[in-house]
């Protein structure tokens, strides 16, 4: 693992989870706002709050002398793949139709127990697995192939653009996870 971390040999997953923790959150599609990169820049390369969760813990003012045991915590933590278990990453995901809130979710869960989130969770990983270069060349929105009973419980919404809302996964965000929390100004809320 390096940095003194545990030799234990880690799952795939588990291993996407930890080289994520360990680089900084992507903040591409903030780029238009200046002063906010030059703000997440700053807390990012802060002495005292800034880089990752898994270095070693410490307070204003004085060296980071306190052991951490998350990374300890993260290789111990059981899988189930065969239930849905793994490394989900799950960018743009609404807070809900009123807000213009979104999430960009990095998810190591045990288990998903409902089918339904897990099909959910696999489509939008996929999409959010995308690179920017490989989305330019689709030069599409990329959609959520709806089931029929997914497009019933839509109602009112356009499907065309069809946002993932947080109540729709909440039961199946468990484990372990950054959660990167910002507000979408081009998201356009539904009024009712």
């Amino acid at each position: 693992m390096g940095c003194g971390g545990s030799k234990q040999q880690l799952n795939a997953p588990t291993s996407e989870f930890m080289v994520m923790l360990n680089s900084k959150p992507d903040m591409l599609k903030f780029r238009k706002n200046t002063d906010n990169n030059a703000t997440l820049l700053k807390a990012s390369l802060s002495p005292v709050f800034g880089g990752n969760v898994l270095q070693p813990v410490g307070s204003l003012g004085r060296k980071r002398d306190k052991a951490n045991p998350l990374r300890e915590e993260i290789s111990k933590f059981e899988i189930d793949g065969m239930n849905g278990g793994g490394y989900y990453v799950l960018q743009n995901i609404r807070e809900s139709e009123q807000t213009q809130i979104q999430y960009d979710i990095y998810l190591l869960t045990d288990q998903v127990e409902n089918q339904s989130d897990l099909r959910i969770l696999k489509e939008v990983h996929e999409e959010s697995s995308l690179s920017m270069r490989d989305l330019k060349k689709i030069k599409a929105p990329v959609k959520h192939s709806l089931s029929p009973e997914r497009k019933s419980s839509l109602g009112k919404r356009q499907l065309d653009k069809n946002p993932v809302f947080f109540s729709e996964i909440k039961e199946s965000v468990s484990g372990l996870a950054r959660i990167v929390k910002y507000i979408n100004h081009s998201v356009t809320p539904f009024l009712n």
